[in-house]
């Protein structure tokens, strides 16, 4: 691998917790049960990856003066994450996510409050313009406020800007920063979201259409179709590697991942694509959103030694 990329991830970082039930949830009572409190969050979980991939990897994100904080930066500092320039808010709560599972690990109810990823705006950003400019690419994500991510195309468009589409209700913030962009990931309803094209418009002409609206690369998720990558002069597609799928959670954010840790390597798109697809085959094979087994060598190892 050539010099470790030096990468700033700007996004939010949440507190998880879980409560998953011993036996069926009775609803209005009090259920017994595990919890489990983990550090989360797109642009967390991206770093996590990036970090575990060998990249020089900041996280510029707001927390609160809370346990949560506690958390998250535990976490980050036992996967060699910087989160120096953390911004600590005394008004506001860390984001946290709360799911409470059956005794089946099935979904019942969540409740989420990522309301102080709004407070991350421009003039909270401005005071750590030296690490923006010290970066080598920027990765951003569709959480934070549009005006946040239009300063930062604004100001910091001479660098590469990775962008995660995130949901259909966020990817529209996007929009209109589309061709400053180097690398778009998204999913089919991401894409249609942005195009504002039906679901009878192909794969192919959903990336293209991204491409040509000034997005350099566009990586299209195909969910168990694997994934396509479309550039100005080259589009190829590679379906998903087998592997044991234990959760699906963070796959998406190891694609990614995987993807712009891949373009530090003398690689073609083809090859790029698939180093990308064999960072979420081995995180859908751990029960956690961010594999800990995760390297380029178990990667290579594991999905693309012949």
């Amino acid at each position: 691998m050539a010099t470790p990329l030096s990468l700033l991830v700007i996004g939010g970082a949440n507190l998880d917790l879980t409560g998953q039930a011993t036996s069926a949830l009775r609803a209005h009572d009090s259920n017994p049960g595990s919890i489990d409190a983990s550090a989360g969050g797109v642009g967390r979980n991206i770093a996590e990856n990036l970090a575990r991939l060998g990249c020089k990897t900041q996280l510029l994100t707001m927390l609160g003066n809370d346990f949560g904080r506690e958390v998250i930066i535990q976490s980050a500092q036992e996967c060699g994450i910087d989160t120096t320039d953390t911004i600590i808010s005394p008004i506001h709560a860390t984001g946290t996510y709360l799911a409470i599972t059956d005794h089946d690990g099935q979904l019942y109810v969540a409740i989420n409050d990522m309301t102080i990823i709004d407070a991350l705006t421009p003039e909270q950003l401005m005071s750590k313009r030296a690490t923006l400019e010290a970066a080598d690419a920027l990765v951003i994500e569709a959480n934070l406020p549009a005006t946040t991510l239009q300063w930062i195309s604004q100001h910091y468009s001479h660098k590469p800007l990775h962008a995660d589409g995130v949901s259909v209700k966020k990817v529209a913030k996007l929009k209109p920063i589309l061709g400053q962009l180097h690398s778009l990931k998204v999913n089919r309803d991401e894409a249609r979201c942005l195009l504002e094209q039906s679901e009878s418009m192909s794969d192919r002409a959903l990336a293209q259409g991204l491409v040509a609206l000034g997005v350099n690369s566009v990586l299209l998720s195909l969910g168990a179709d694997g994934a396509l990558l479309c550039t100005q002069n080259e589009l190829v597609q590679q379906p998903v590697f087998n592997s044991e799928i234990c959760a699906d959670n963070g796959a998406g954010d190891a694609l990614f991942a995987g993807f712009i840790a891949a373009q530090n390597h003398d690689q073609s798109a083809a090859e790029q694509l698939r180093f990308a697809l064999g960072c979420a085959a081995l995180t859908l094979s751990s029960a956690q959103a961010v594999s800990p087994g995760l390297s380029p060598s178990a990667v290579i190892n594991t999905f693309l030694t012949d």
